[in-house]
């Protein structure tokens, strides 16, 4: 995500693999006057196919990538509950402590 390595659950595509159901990207986001939602084409899979955890792992990436531009565009809007990338270094660490 953004270039960078990204942890991200699988629990989608194992909802996916274990009851059929459809995958349908949704996200709502706050606009002038209230929320509107964004709901994205269903991401088809086949049960049969994704029956190895590095295929639910390869469907996880595709619905991630679809959620890319909602949230390129709402990028102030977007939490993901969990932290997904390692914090910076610190700065004391290199003898800074100026911040800028």
């Amino acid at each position: 995500m953004f270039g960078r390595p990204f942890a991200a659950s699988i629990a989608a595509a194992e909802l996916a693999r274990a009851s059929g159901c459809a995958i349908l990207p949704a996200c709502i986001v706050r606009a002038a006057g209230g929320y509107e939602g964004e709901i994205r084409p269903e991401i088809a899979c086949d049960r049969a196919l994704i029956g190895n955890r590095e295929a639910r792992i390869q469907l996880t990436q595709k619905i991630m990538r679809v959620f890319k531009p909602s949230i390129q565009q709402h990028i102030a809007q977007w939490y993901h509950f969990v932290p997904i990338w390692p914090p910076a270094p610190s700065r004391k660490k290199f003898g800074l402590t100026r911040t800028v």
